[in-house]
């Protein structure tokens, strides 16, 4: 298997092609943490998305927000 960046470039070539999304974290599930793309740059929000439904979730107003409520947990 390729590193992370690999990975994700391939799901986000793959799932996104319109580039509406940036996936930037997988959550294991087949879903992912990212950034939506409107005109073409990426929000500063961080969204969930779901891979098998389209009504996305919001989960921080920035990537900060986003780092410390899910990635720096005990």
């Amino acid at each position: 298997m390729g590193n992370t960046t690999d990975d994700l470039r391939t799901i986000n070539d793959r799932e996104f092609p319109d580039r509406s999304f940036v996936a930037v974290a997988p959550v294991g599930t087949g879903d992912h943490w990212g950034f939506p793309v409107v005109d073409g740059r990426c929000s500063e929000q961080v969204w969930f998305h779901f891979h098998d439904a389209d009504d996305d979730e919001l989960v921080a107003q920035d990537f900060l927000e986003f780092v410390a409520s899910h990635a720096l947990k005990p």
